[in-house]
């Protein structure tokens, strides 16, 4: 299986799922001990060692890398300490880092009692839950308010009927008095008793629309009284269940990851293809300078500009 690019100069092992950093997918298959499978006219064999001297760079830096990643988490995760808690960060053998914050004493028996307070004022509001019935004022209101515009009207009108009778037989003796006769068919005398019909008539009636505003009224302050009632047995069960706060966090700064920036692997490279280039065209200058001393003439290189 061979090396699989997963980002610039990283490979990964298709079958063991190793990484390693390197400038070619061939350079990466040797250093996983597979087979390469550069050609002989790959642009990077044209350099001796380029590949080798990247990867032994890279390989270098990064150990160097990963020393300064571990004190740059030992300088920024110092251990912190306030009257609310604590916070240590340890880093493991493996390079994972553990960071445990702990409450101080004052506030994890804070925490302690209010988990207690929140268990049992749970307890508690499941059981006035239990008992919980929905909301249904309307169930009677219609023979209450009934109930209600009569009682009302009975006391408006308590002595009508009493007024009444007793106006009428002053007016028929009046009318009596008057020579004027005591029979229903007389324009008169159901003029006169007609008018005092009338009035007692719109008294009921006004006492009857009395009653009926007096009966909604009633019925609106029962309904408020009821719904209050209903209303502050669930938010009895809600505080209940809020009971046990009070608890304050450290608010500590958590973990600071440390930071640090690779070499990229192409621009390694290229300095060393620079760096092969000059030590060449120094051999080449050298191997002229010793021909022209001797006499003799050298063959151009391809370095030769």
């Amino acid at each position: 299986m061979a090396a699989i690019r997963v980002s610039p100069g990283v490979y990964r092992d298709s079958k063991t799922g190793k990484t390693v950093r390197a400038l070619t997918q061939a350079a990466a298959n040797k250093m996983l001990g597979k087979a390469t499978a550069a050609k002989a006219g790959n642009a990077q064999a044209k350099i001796p060692g380029a590949s080798a001297a990247v990867n032994k760079a890279i390989t270098a830096e990064t150990a160097v890398a990963d020393q300064e990643a571990g004190k740059q988490i030992a300088l920024q995760n110092p251990d912190y300490t306030n009257p609310l808690g604590s916070q240590t960060t340890t880093q493991n053998a493996d390079g994972s880092v553990k960071v445990d914050t702990q409450l101080s004493t004052p506030q994890q028996n804070i925490l302690s009692a209010g988990e207690g307070l929140t268990s049992m004022g749970q307890g508690l509001a499941k059981q006035q839950l239990g008992s919980y019935k929905q909301f249904n004022f309307g169930a009677n209101s219609a023979a209450d308010r009934s109930r209600i515009e009569d009682e009302v009207f009975d006391r408006l009108t308590r002595n009508t009927d009493r007024d009444y009778a007793r106006e009428k037989e002053q007016m028929e003796q009046t009318l009596h008095n008057r020579g004027i006769a005591l029979d229903p068919a007389d324009a008169q005398y159901k003029s006169n008793i007609g008018a005092l019909d009338e009035r007692y008539d719109t008294l009921r009636a006004n006492a009857r629309a009395d009653a009926t505003q007096l009966g909604g009224e009633e019925m609106s302050r029962a309904y408020g009284m009821e719904l209050g009632t209903h209303q502050q047995g669930l938010n009895d069960a809600s505080a209940l269940q809020g009971m046990g706060t009070g608890l304050m966090m450290p608010n500590m700064p958590g973990y600071q990851a440390p930071t640090y920036d690779l070499s990229n692997p192409s621009e390694l490279d290229l300095a060393f293809k620079g760096l092969n280039q000059n030590q060449q065209q120094i051999e080449i200058a050298k191997k002229r300078a010793a021909a022209a001393a001797a006499g003799t003439t050298d063959t151009q290189s391809p370095f030769d500009t």
